[in-house]
């Protein structure tokens, strides 16, 4: 049985977490050029068409765009060293997160728990922890997000980019396509950009509670 408690805990963490390392290492700079990469800046002004979308922005900022080669979240994992065992934890977990479509599978509502298969990368089944999918999804779903690997349970780094069942395989086409025209410095940010633009057109808008 997943503790709620500690998947709450963590989640609280989380958020605190991506706050710091926002007002640490993410400028007005590093913020349009994320927006440019998918495609979202109009001149100096961002381009939203869902709350979903500016999540998309911040992980792109922390997690794709690059300095020396680094994610923001690696630099401040390498460079910052007064954080509680908790943070320590999550920001190695979220330095071993991977981006990938997945298809959702038995969902446990009691367990707050959805069973993943991984579409694009093949990994074993992934047991996810997430509260609201659990309550609203239905097996059959596509979820395009980044998962983070924590010991005892995995969660979401916050983006969830739903697709209706059936357009799996048009989706696989469609994406094949726009990641090679896309211009991302690597695989998981071309994979994020092309994704990005394919929830515009196919995705299931998402409600946050």
């Amino acid at each position: 049985m997943v503790s709620l408690d500690r998947y709450q805990a963590y989640r609280a963490a989380a958020r605190a977490l991506n706050q710091q390392i926002m007002d640490a290492l993410v400028d007005r700079a590093a913020l349009m050029r994320a927006a440019r990469a998918l495609y979202i800046a109009r001149g100096d002004t961002f381009v939203f068409e869902s709350e979903a979308e500016m999540n998309v922005l911040m992980d792109y900022a922390l997690y794709e765009h690059r300095v020396n080669g680094r994610s923001l979240v690696q630099v401040y994992r390498e460079e910052t060293s007064l954080l509680a065992p908790m943070q320590r934890e999550l920001l190695d977990a979220m330095c071993q997160s991977f981006l990938s479509l997945f298809r959702m599978g038995d969902i446990v509502p009691a367990d707050h728990t959805i069973m993943l298969v991984d579409e694009l990368d093949h990994r074993p089944e992934i047991p996810l922890v997430d509260i609201m999918f659990s309550r609203t999804a239905e097996p059959g779903m596509l979820l395009f997000t980044r998962v983070v690997p924590l010991a005892g349970m995995n969660m979401t780094a916050g983006i969830a980019l739903v697709f209706p069942g059936h357009l799996k395989a048009s989706l696989e086409r469609r994406y094949k396509r726009l990641s090679k025209r896309v211009k991302a410095p690597t695989a998981s940010a071309r994979r994020l950009v092309a994704f990005f633009q394919l929830n515009r057109t196919a995705g299931i808008e998402v409600t946050f509670a």
